[in-house]
């Protein structure tokens, strides 16, 4: 029989021997999933970008908060208005802070609205579009992640050099399309019973464990899944609801840090106690040889290999020639990768990629190129699943915006040495492209906007709050390209032939320039 005090226990002797990486690791998760909506509220305020404040300053558009989607459908399909009542106020309030602004629910919502007030409109299309980009990226972007997340916790509380990189171990693998599938079956049966209310609670701690049960058997069958799920929590779903419920004291502490404790110790901690509980039961229903038990197949989770038991099972695994006989997979205090149930095909296996390297000439030039159109995708694609619009935000006509190139370049020269600390790491690169951004657009308005007026708001105190969301969103997007695009560009480029590369690197670069002299004739 567990007990809170003991999970709790055994999660903050985890957070405190992996603290640095449970907190990355939460702090992604936050960003890129619909999790720990609350924690990301103050962020979702703005929309970030390298040129924010030229958007905050010059464009407007209307509230998009969850709550005025919520409330304008109910107004369209059943002729409803809460407006001005408290507790509709209230509720908004609540909705807008525990709801992501990235739930496909949300998108499709407002893709309704939209259909409401103009079905043959340019803008609806685009929403269309966006509800399906979203709903893509909930499935084979945001469901993988979950479960990642939960084998992250469940190794690092073995193993102490557990990296953040294991969020994305099934893409390692690549064994990601099943089980994206199941946790999709996961999140439309909740939805569904969601709509009980009560019945959407329950359903919510039962379905709880089908990420950790994934993270564990990624090979195992949707009814299995479910079925184990159901398993573990009969009987545990009160205690785990009274459970949760022990954290709202530093839940509220949050809410008056705007979050801020949430990514600091909240969130890892509440991750790592469900992982302890996971862990439990799951030891719990493999000793009582419960129907299925069977399917709980990897024993490493429990229990580090000494040294000698594990050149004995590389020399074994080596004699049968499997993907990962060739490169040495394991290190001290890591999960031994070559003894997982899936194994990747050989093509798929890979050296770990090496963000501190030095880069060829050519090599950056080629990224100052590829970070400004990837930038440019980026920014036009959040406008076009947000708003339904087509906007570009750069200055220049072409399908990139320089600024995410030269931001990128200099992230990946100047910030290398900070690369074996992930959270410096990610601390400069948000302060290089924020300020980077801050003063190009400032030199923009005074080139191209010589209104004094609109120049004056960039230096007011109520941009800070933007400033340090998009200081945030930045620093995700230059540990991206410091971390996994350059390098892996590096390894692209060594394949490509330096005359050819050479001479897309000065085509690309006389259409900039072309572009660049025609903003100024403009």
């Amino acid at each position: 029989m567990w007990t809170r005090k003991h999970l709790k226990h055994q999660a903050k002797k985890s957070l405190k021997s992996n603290y640095q990486k449970m907190v990355s690791v939460c702090f992604l998760i936050a960003f890129l999933t619909t999790s720990f909506a609350s924690s990301t509220f103050i962020f979702r305020q703005f929309r970030p970008g390298l040129q924010t404040i030229f958007v905050q300053t010059h464009l407007n558009f209307p509230d998009a908060s969850n709550s005025s989607i919520a409330t304008d459908t109910l107004q369209h399909v059943f002729q409803i208005s809460f407006s001005g009542a408290p507790l509709a106020t209230l509720f908004e309030h609540i909705l807008n802070i525990y709801t992501s602004g990235r739930s496909f629910i949300f998108a499709t919502l407002k893709t309704v609205n939209e259909a409401f007030l103009d079905p043959f409109s340019t803008s609806f299309f685009l929403l269309l579009l966006g509800v399906l980009l979203s709903f893509l990226y909930t499935v084979f972007i945001q469901n993988v992640l979950l479960v990642g997340e939960a084998r992250f916790f469940l190794e690092a509380r073995t193993y102490q050099q557990t990296t953040i990189s294991k969020l994305f171990f099934l893409y390692k693998v690549n064994f990601f399309s099943h089980p994206a599938w199941i946790m999709t079956c996961r999140c439309v049966f909740q939805t569904f019973w969601n709509l009980t209310f009560i019945g959407g609670i329950i359903k919510k701690y039962e379905y709880s464990m089908i990420p950790y049960i994934l993270a564990e058997n990624p090979t195992m069958g949707r009814k299995d899944a479910f079925f184990l799920s159901r398993q573990l929590m009969r009987g545990n779903k009160w205690r785990m609801f009274l459970l949760h419920l022990s954290f709202i004291g530093w839940s509220i502490l949050s809410l008056l840090t705007f979050g801020i404790l949430d990514f600091l110790f909240v969130n890892p901690y509440q991750t790592a106690t469900d992982a302890e509980l996971y862990m439990t039961l799951r030891k719990n229903y493999i000793r009582s040889r419960a129907p299925r038990y069977e399917l709980f197949n990897d024993p490493l989770l429990e229990q580090e290999l000494s040294d000698d038991e594990l050149l004995i099972r590389k020399a074994l695994y080596d004699d049968s020639e499997g993907p990962y006989t060739k490169i040495a997979y394991f290190e001290p205090h890591q999960y031994p990768a070559f003894l997982f149930s899936v194994q990747p095909p050989v093509r798929a296996v890979h050296q770990p990629l090496a963000p501190t390297g030095s880069y060829h000439s050519l090599t950056l030039a080629s990224l100052f190129f590829l970070f400004s159109i990837l930038g440019w995708i980026l920014e036009t694609l959040s406008y076009l699943t947000m708003e339904g619009v087509f906007l570009n935000r750069s200055i220049l006509l072409g399908p990139w915006i320089p600024l995410y190139g030269i931001c990128g370049v200099l992230s990946v020269t100047m910030l290398h040495r900070f690369a074996k600390n992930p959270i410096l790491a990610f601390c400069m690169n948000g302060l290089l492209y924020s300020v980077i951004g801050y003063l190009s657009d400032f030199t923009v308005q005074m080139i191209w906007h010589a209104d004094l007026h609109k120049i004056s708001q960039y230096f007011r105190p109520s941009l800070l709050p933007p400033f340090f969301a998009d200081a945030v969103f930045l620093g995700l997007i230059g540990c991206t390209c410091q971390y996994f695009i350059a390098p892996k560009w590096k390894q692209v480029t060594r394949k490509i032939p330096l005359w050819f590369l050479l001479c897309v690197c000065v085509l690309l670069g006389m259409l900039m320039l072309l572009d660049v002299f025609f903003a100024f004739y403009r």
